[in-house]
């Protein structure tokens, strides 16, 4: 018999009446949905709201829709159908139309949908933020719309905002269900026909149908579709009469600042402030007097855009801000890791970028939006930040000297882990004893900031080592890695290492060797395994020779008072330390609540429970005896894997 074609579509996540009634997914549901988002650009939530509110809001709106056609109020037809230089828009049958702001019909499990909201501020961030709310309503036509991003400008290239669709009836591709390009959402820019224009080239266009043509889902009324702005989609022909309608709500991280606003009246202020509160989110209302108020009468805005960046002028990436503007935009000072002169070309020189927070950033303790927008940037981008003179160096120069002097005792115990096996390198841990315990290393401002908004809301700290390239180690290095031991490991960014160097690192006392970047597209078809057949850490040399010829690996140098934020899953190697002192770094480790590991926990010193308490993140940790404490550190005794 022949093989049974495979299918494609996105990922339906199908709740149960009890989760879709209580506002709360299953943890498997949340982390199969988070990983499809950032897999395909896309993820299906069914069974996320009751049908019976889905059916009453569709019959409100057909009544508007009828208004509409009729001539009251604004009507805006997307002019992105095939033939609209000659049929015209309306030709499209693609009407945005606004969904009834009333009281009445803002029912929280639309606006405020328990489910969705999780999802979103697991990828966007605490607190995502309402810019957009009208719908895609599909009269009958016999046109499509020509393929498109709902962007026309320079934007990050991770997530940045959330199409958070409601389909008010069952679509399919017999009522104009959406083309869907799955996994087209970490594309840029250069493959739209020009600067200013959503519509994706025709050649690009080809090239990725080889790769993985469009579907056509079926989705039942009552789901929610999360879609990554970035993705290319299509509307299709509706040749029935029924109209269909999508409602379509954009949710943007609160670090991107959008600048568009939904004109509210008064009234609705304090039902607007109870969806934000039931969802953690927050609305952007443009707030109007009600006499007169119709929202009918609300002009379509498609920009998607930053108010940090103008729609004619390109982002920069946080480097090169510095290389080419002597103002960054938030004043603060951001570089590479040597010293070059500014008109050095970038294709010449690498490194990950540092970012030096300005007074009234200090003063704060806190990141401004565009500095934090950049630090994100860098992140996606590159897999590893440094933020600079972010801890007092008298506490780094105190847990220095005692970890210099504990070296050689611990040589001497039997056990002592070298990491990767390779003489040069021991995990040494700091000693977590009063005297040693500093909020600017444990609890620090600007590392929780950045952790929030790369690995959504309240993420959990659930890990303490150090790396000690040990001094005197010439001609020493470990194997290329990923510190990532298992198979289909998530693709997602799910987990974030926070370092502290003890002195200032360069290659001349064995700084790390990075692959920056290659956390990007890394499986664990890039990892080798063992002559037993188990999966290591390691990276195939096939693939590092393919990603050398891309971007080579470089050494960083990096200032004690620092701390360095790396994803997981970036590439690395510890390097040798020909110098006389040993090389010292501390690591805490940051994990995504959406992240299935409940078994890796810290063991932390009970006489200092009241320290260790942050309301921005949940640590993860038994308090124990000093003793207990004490025995436990310097050991392989964690994992990063999921423990379910």
């Amino acid at each position: 018999m022949p093989a049974a074609l495979t299918v494609d579509g996105p990922k339906v996540i199908v709740l149960t009446d009890e989760e879709r009634d209580s506002g709360f997914m299953s943890d498997q549901n949340l982390y199969d949905a988070i990983e499809a988002f950032f897999t395909d650009g896309l993820v299906v939530v069914e069974n996320a709201i009751d049908v019976a509110i889905v059916d009453k809001l569709n019959n409100r709106m057909l009544q508007d829709t009828e208004k509409l056609l009729g001539g009251a109020g604004e009507v805006h037809f997307n002019h992105l159908n095939v033939n609209a230089a000659t049929k015209g828009p309306a030709a499209g049958g693609n009407l945005s139309q606004v969904p009834p702001l009333d009281k009445e019909w803002l029912f929280p499990e639309v606006y405020a949908n328990k489910h969705g909201a999780r999802i979103v501020s697991n990828i966007l961030g605490p607190r995502p933020e309402v810019h957009f709310i009208r719908s895609n309503t599909l009269l009958a036509t016999e046109e499509r719309q020509m393929v498109h991003a709902d962007i026309r400008f320079e934007h990050p290239e991770h997530p940045f905002a959330i199409a958070f669709n409601t389909c008010l009836v069952d679509t399919g591709p017999e009522n104009g269900t959406t083309e869907l390009w799955l996994g087209t959402q970490n594309t840029n820019i250069s493959d739209h026909r020009e600067l200013g224009e959503p519509m994706i080239a025709e050649h690009k266009l080809e090239a990725r149908r080889k790769i993985r043509p469009p579907c056509y889902p079926r989705i039942k009324r009552g789901s929610i579709v999360l879609r990554d702005l970035r993705l290319w989609h299509a509307g299709m022909p509706n040749p029935t009469s029924d109209v269909r309608i999508m409602l379509a709500i954009v949710y943007y991280a609160a670090w991107y600042k959008n600048g568009v606003k939904t004109p509210m009246p008064h009234s609705l202020r304090p039902t607007i402030e109870s969806l934000e509160n039931y969802a953690q989110s927050k609305f952007a209302v443009d707030w109007v007097p009600d006499e007169g108020y119709n929202y009918l009468n609300i002009k379509f805005s498609n920009d998607f855009s930053s108010t940090l960046t103008p729609l004619d002028k390109p982002i920069m990436s946080a480097c090169q801000i510095n290389l080419y503007s002597n103002q960054p935009t938030s004043n603060t000072e951001v570089s590479y890791q040597k010293a070059f002169p500014k008109e050095f070309i970038m294709a010449e020189i690498d490194g990950p970028a540092a970012f030096k927070a300005n007074p009234e950033e200090k003063a704060k303790q806190k990141y401004s939006i565009s500095t934090l927008q950049q630090i994100l940037v860098k992140m996606h981008e590159d897999g590893l930040v440094v933020l600079e003179d972010v801890v007092d160096i008298a506490h780094v120069d105190t847990i220095n000297d005692y970890m210099q002097k504990e070296t050689d005792h611990l040589l001497e115990k039997p056990g002592s882990y070298f990491n990767h096996g390779v003489r040069s390198n021991i995990l040494h841990c700091a000693p977590l004893k009063p005297g040693y315990i500093f909020e600017d290393i444990y609890m620090n401002p600007f590392v929780i900031q950045v952790m929030n908004a790369y690995l959504g809301a309240r993420p959990r700290w659930n890990f303490i080592t150090g790396n000690n390239a040990l001094r005197h180690t010439a001609g020493l290095r470990q194997p290329v890695h990923k510190d990532i031991r298992w198979p289909d490991h998530v693709t997602a960014p799910f987990y974030v290492i926070a370092n502290v160097p003890l002195s200032d690192f360069s290659p001349a006392n064995g700084s790390t060797e990075f692959w920056l970047g290659s956390h990007r597209a890394t499986t664990s078809d890039d990892q080798a395994y063992d002559e037993d057949g188990n999966i290591t850490c390691n990276v195939k040399e096939e693939r590092l020779e393919q990603r050398r010829s891309e971007r080579p690996p470089i050494q960083v140098r990096m200032k004690k008072g620092s701390i360095s934020l790396r994803d997981l899953r970036l590439w690395h190697c510890g390097m040798p330390n020909p110098s006389d002192e040993h090389r010292i770094m501390l690591a805490t480790g940051y994990q995504a609540r959406w992240y299935p590991n409940y078994t890796q926990r810290l063991k932390l010193p009970e006489s200092s429970l009241n320290f260790f308490h942050h309301d921005d993140i949940e640590i993860m940790a038994n308090f124990v005896s000093d003793e207990e404490v004490e025995q436990s550190q310097h050991t392989l005794n964690f994992s990063f894997m999921p423990s379910v």
